[in-house]
């Protein structure tokens, strides 16, 4: 038998307990840390979904356990959480920060008073930044002194209720993106057994879409702190087109790299830009194990690799490609020559010929 909460207030899906907690804590005219003390909770434990305070929770609220946890970022690691039925790191969990939807938030003040603000899970992960509900842009409040502070939502608003409102009132709306959609549905279902990404945590969705972005919007360098919401949120659509539609679709993505490819000698680390610096990076992540060899067969099939040279952890096993230096060693012909003799055979005019910088082997067979 329960020893229930009087009065409780309901919990809505998608609810955090903290922010439960949190606006609880108002209805009794008290803090949340001061209110789970009371009850018997350790209200740190509570912020970062601790199970036993989650089952305290459940004990003293009759809710079902596995609501409370599909609303709450439960520790794994350190640094790593479970977001409802996915998981994530502080790379896209805002753990000492509050964001928001001003809309969502102002409309249950005015119904329901200062116990009605709740605070939902999702609002939590970084690369989520529009309310479903009102296609507004989520805001974040001034950081609080401490971490734990922070976590008491309701009192966060309460203090700053002049910047949520003034949001509230003139929104900045943003259109849907399928990044955002695809995120938001990893969070409360989990991902589907066909999916090609199912491996991928947050971050890992996160970073591969903003960077792979970055890398076909013609970015060489991506700096985060520099990027606007609309910049962010631009970048993470475009590399998760190239991303979601499977493999096939991925090697697309990165043969239009080459192709757009700028340097007078196109190099696979220029090209990919700052998706080859994240993947090197996470190079050993078992995560990527279906995208890191899509990537290396590109580059062994694309780009002249010598057979002594690694790429993630691997040498190609035979040469496919040579530059046309290599090309006029083995051949003892000048370089000049063998681009017009190339472009002969292939059709090309002299102009186009004479900007080749590297030749397939299996085209230059008397090479």
């Amino acid at each position: 038998m329960g020893a229930h909460l009087i009065p409780t207030l309901p919990l809505l899906k998608g609810e955090t307990p903290s922010g439960y907690v949190s606006r609880t804590a108002q209805l009794y005219e008290t803090t949340a840390r001061d209110l789970s003390t009371d009850l018997g909770m350790r209200w740190p434990q509570l912020c970062s979904g601790y199970d036993e305070q989650l089952k305290r929770l459940s004990w003293l609220t009759g809710f079902a356990l596995d609501d409370l946890r599909q609303g709450a970022a439960r520790k794994i690691l350190n640094g790593h959480y479970e977001i409802g039925r996915t998981t994530a790191t502080t790379g896209v969990f805002r753990k000492t920060t509050t964001a928001l939807c001003p809309q969502c938030v102002m409309e249950a003040w005015e119904t329901h008073g200062v116990a009605g603000l709740y605070q939902l899970l999702e609002w939590s992960v970084r690369c989520l930044g529009r309310c479903e509900k009102h296609g507004c842009a989520l805001i974040t409040l001034p950081s609080a002194g401490h971490s734990h502070v922070t976590y008491d939502f309701a009192r966060q608003v309460i203090k700053h209720f002049e910047t949520v409102a003034r949001a509230a009132e003139k929104p900045d709306l943003l259109h849907a993106t399928q990044f955002e959609t695809y995120a938001r549905t990893r969070i409360w279902a989990g991902s589907g057994a066909d999916d090609w990404l199912q491996n991928f945590d947050l971050t890992h969705l996160y970073r591969a879409s903003l960077t792979l972005g970055a890398a076909l919007s013609g970015r060489m360098k991506l700096a985060l702190p520099e990027l606007t919401m609309e910049d962010e949120r631009h970048l993470c659509e475009l590399g998760f087109a190239a991303l979601r539609y499977g493999p096939e679709n991925y090697v697309q993505a990165l043969l239009q790299l080459r192709r757009q490819s700028k340097s007078e000698r196109p190099y696979y680390t220029a090209d990919l830009g700052s998706f080859y610096e994240w993947l090197w990076e996470m190079r050993e992540e078992p995560a990527l194990k279906s995208l890191i060899p899509l990537t290396r067969v590109h580059i062994f099939q694309t780009y002249p690799v010598p057979l002594d040279k690694e790429v993630f952890g691997e040498r190609p096993e035979r040469e496919i490609w040579l530059t046309m230096e290599e090309a006029r060693l083995r051949s003892g012909f000048g370089v000049t020559f063998l681009k017009k003799l190339l472009g002969h055979m292939k059709g090309e005019s002299e102009d186009v010929a004479l900007r080749r910088t590297d030749v397939r082997i299996d085209v230059g067979q008397g090479i």
